[in-house]
């Protein structure tokens, strides 16, 4: 199904299943942030639902909310993350301890690229959600960085609007890779 106009980058809530035709393979990238061959192999394998929440508090802060449900054998991830740009240290049941930040951003603020390209219209205009995510070298994990870039696209030979982001990883040793996932809207999000 085709993502309707008012489910934007402004207002990104909703249930979404990643589109493994359309999606780059994500193990590269896994590769290089550390993850083992067994893990990473379950993960490629699955086909991963994501139940997003995207509101505002009393104070105004913007919030994403997600419950990712994913491959047997592997607990879902639950997580949610204030816009603020802010850096915090959390314990990730997939890569050990990490950084992470979230902001929005505009076109001009992303970095590489390959990120700047195919998007919709209506995501240029709204803008987009930069989620950065780095091994925290002080409690002992390697160095490695993944920019994310969310926003929607229909550069699809189906023409339909679809969740996209857009990966950006450099390892400890300067390898790097990119990796598109591409999910299709289900509809309005009642679980989160």
């Amino acid at each position: 199904m085709s993502a309707p106009l008012e489910v934007n980058s402004q207002s990104f809530g909703g249930v979404y299943t990643l589109n493994k035709g359309l999606s780059d393979n994500l193990d590269e990238v896994l590769r290089i942030q550390g993850m083992g061959w067994a893990k990473r192999k379950i993960i490629t394998s699955a086909t991963p639902t994501l139940y997003i929440k995207h509101f505002k508090d009393s104070d105004g802060r913007e919030h994403v909310q997600s419950i990712q449900e994913g491959p047997v054998g592997l607990k879902g991830n639950s997580e949610e993350r204030v816009l603020n740009g802010e850096r915090v240290q959390q314990e990730s049941p997939a890569f050990g301890p990490v950084v992470h930040s979230i902001r929005r951003a505009s076109i001009d603020d992303i970095d590489c690229g390959w990120q700047k390209e195919a998007w919709s219209p209506d995501t240029i205009e709204n803008g987009f959600i930069i989620a950065r995510l780095e091994g925290d070298t002080s409690k002992g994990a390697k160095s490695w960085i993944t920019s994310q870039v969310w926003g929607y696209s229909v550069d699809f030979p189906d023409g339909n609007r679809r969740h996209v982001r857009k990966i950006h990883v450099k390892g400890h040793d300067g390898e790097v890779a990119n990796c598109r996932l591409v999910y299709d809207y289900k509809g309005p999000n009642t679980k989160a």
